[in-house]
């Protein structure tokens, strides 16, 4: 009984509409997809800042993330984030990124369907003309995790370049093989011009 009420906990706070499970240091395992996935990206190239939009598809409360969980509920893979977390849930792991990649990470809260572009910190949100010079200088990120099966995760990551116009998606795939997670690239795409934008908007 005492333990499944703590997996009803652990599921509520993931279907809550806001983003504080990636404010909490969540105990995971040591070798988990995120972790994986995280120490993978070598030599990305960011800007020495960089604005990362602080929401997935788990965070939301607008129409697309309600459709989300409803799909990660019938298929069962609500369970992946019950066992283990989000791609923002271990602090740790973010922390060694930005070490790792010497830059300095600003959250950016897009509102709940995409609607806002500002910073989340209530300190800085009142400093537009900060975020806005940002914006057109340093890298735009997102990262968007779907589950595949209990075994298998697709990330995305979209990167915008302003100084450059350029956006680059990237798709990659961790997969649990042999008691281990792996790490593979699946897909990348360069939009440039015009076409750059789209990386702006929420996936």
């Amino acid at each position: 009984m005492i333990r499944n009420l703590g997996c009803f906990l652990i599921l509520f706070a993931l279907m809550n509409c806001n983003n504080s499970l990636r404010k909490k240091n969540i105990i995971i395992p040591k070798s988990n997809p995120y972790e994986v996935f995280f120490s993978s990206l070598k030599a990305f190239n960011l800007s020495d800042t960089i604005l990362v939009q602080s929401q997935t598809k788990i965070f939301g409360c607008g129409t697309a993330a309600h459709e989300y969980h409803e799909k990660l509920k019938k298929e069962g893979l609500d369970k992946f984030y019950e066992k283990y977390g989000t791609v923002f849930s271990d602090t740790t792991i973010l922390k060694k990124f930005e070490k790792e990649n010497k830059t300095k990470v600003l959250w950016v809260f897009r509102g709940y369907e995409g609607e806002l572009m500002e910073f989340e910190n209530e300190k800085l949100k009142k400093n537009k003309k900060l975020f806005d010079r940002l914006l057109k200088e340093k890298d735009f990120i997102q990262f968007s995790e779907t589950p595949n099966s209990m075994i298998s995760i697709t990330f995305n990551i979209s990167k915008v370049n302003p100084k450059k116009q350029e956006t680059e998606i990237s798709t990659y795939t961790v997969d649990l093989k042999d008691a281990m997670w792996g790490f593979s690239l699946v897909n990348q795409e360069n939009f440039n011009g015009e076409n750059f934008k789209r990386g702006y908007y929420p996936f």
